[in-house]
């Protein structure tokens, strides 16, 4: 494998223009495939096609819900016994936290709903 690279190493040491030329054709070609990459923002396109599928993604696509983010708090333990008081009191200094310190980036804060 080393003589390989080593052959590779010994041809291009001579042949400086052939390697600039190599690396530009491979640059451009890598920029030309790198161009025909399409992003896309929708993450149910990877999800199996469905009926119910593909209905829940419509109700999804044309609702405002896209703009909101919701917020699932419990305890770690879950063989704990239920502490409500403690959820709520995180909860409401969690949201108080969002809107004092994330402002700049948070329009609003809906909580104990």
């Amino acid at each position: 494998m080393e003589k390989f690279f080593t052959a590779i190493y010994a041809f291009f040491e001579k042949r400086r223009t052939a390697l600039f030329t190599v690396m530009l054709l491979s640059y451009a070609v890598v920029g030309f495939f790198a161009s025909r990459i399409k992003l896309e923002e929708d993450i149910s396109s990877i999800l199996p096609r469905d009926k119910k599928i593909d209905q829940l993604n419509e109700i999804f696509q044309n609702s405002r819900f896209l703009d909101k983010l919701v917020v699932n708090i419990s305890l770690a333990d879950s063989l704990a016994p239920p502490q409500p008081d403690s959820l709520v009191s995180f909860a409401g200094t969690f949201a108080e936290t969002i809107r004092t310190d994330l402002s700049t980036y948070v329009t609003g804060v809906q909580d104990r709903a």
